[in-house]
């Protein structure tokens, strides 16, 4: 039920072409900047700066300066 609460509130969005060329473009500039990414941060990044959404994180610093990415830093919890 959480799960299916979960997915009703973020729903997930497909890794299309629109994605795709978003992660080519942020690998191209990471690659550049001389500042690498792990595989899944970038992901994440496409999918945001594609549809247009916000990234929501504990961890801003894996995103910082990635060109077309909007990034909001949550506090940790504790």
């Amino acid at each position: 039920a959480f799960v299916t609460d979960v997915r009703r509130t973020l729903p997930a969005l497909p890794y299309d072409d629109r994605v795709a060329d978003a992660h080519a473009a942020l690998l191209a500039a990471v690659r550049r900047a001389g500042r690498p990414r792990g595989a899944h941060d970038l992901i994440v990044a496409a999918t945001a700066a594609a549809w247009d959404r916000t990234v929501v994180t504990r961890d801003a610093g894996a995103f910082t300066d990635l060109p077309g990415v909007t990034v909001l830093e949550v506090a940790t919890g504790g």
